[in-house]
């Protein structure tokens, strides 16, 4: 979690805005999945990967994820692929179901903060990574929708889904493939706190990555990349 995060306590139970319930849908899942193997231990491959497949859904709809839950059966096969992967890096601890759980909830949480952020950073509001009680209540969900559907907004909308798509793209390359491998092996019989050190020891080549060929995106500030990347603590 980037130090842009800790300072705000999570509160999973604000995070209903109804008693609705959805599905996680597969692709949403498929990219927890392939950012948790490609950068284990922290949030940034999640974040990105999850990010992507949330906003370039063509059926996009942010009531139904933040209301997503894991099945039992999608929460099975998340546990089997991360004890898998724990084990064949020798990675001291593997999460218990209930804990997959929580960092789904954690994950949507990151990610409705890191729509407002982005969203304060292209409207030059007065930027400030928002807590979760001030981003998970009905009044942001209707806040956040109105943005992605109103006209005004819709060349910072595609160039947000576009900057997430190339930054995925980016993290899919053979070289960051490479960099992840190394990362990864490094990351062999350490502890959760000891794989914190590592990976700052490692992102700086992941963030050349991410920084590079920007200029095919459109209009984006190197300001607000780096309010950007701070938050995925790249």
């Amino acid at each position: 979690m980037s130090d842009e995060r800790k300072k705000f306590i999570r509160d999973p139970e604000t995070f209903e805005l109804s008693t609705k319930v959805t599905p996680v849908k597969p692709s949403w899942l498929r990219a927890e999945i392939e950012g948790n193997y490609l950068i284990p231990q922290v949030d940034t491959g999640i974040n990105i990967f999850v990010t992507n497949a949330v906003v370039n859904d063509p059926e996009f709809n942010l009531e139904d994820f933040v209301n997503s839950q894991l099945s039992d059966e999608q929460v099975k096969r998340f546990f089997e692929f991360v004890a898998s992967k724990h084990s064949k890096y020798d990675i001291k601890t593997i999460p218990e179901p209930d804990q997959l759980v929580q960092m789904w909830q954690d994950v949507k949480i990151a990610i409705t903060q890191l729509l407002f952020l982005f969203k304060d950073l292209a409207n030059k509001s007065e930027v400030a990574i928002r807590p979760d009680r001030e981003v998970l209540n009905q009044g942001s969900l209707i806040e956040m929708s109105e943005y992605f559907n109103e006209p005004t907004f819709q060349s910072q909308v595609r160039l947000l889904k576009s900057l997430v798509q190339h930054w995925e793209l980016s993290l899919k390359s053979e070289e960051a493939k490479e960099l992840a491998k190394n990362y990864r092996t490094a990351l062999r019989g350490a502890s959760r706190e000891m794989s914190h050190s590592i990976w700052d020891l490692h992102k700086g080549n992941f963030r050349k990555l991410l920084l590079a060929n920007l200029d095919q995106i459109g209009p984006i500030t190197p300001y607000v990349i780096e309010k950007l990347l701070r938050f995925l603590d790249v």
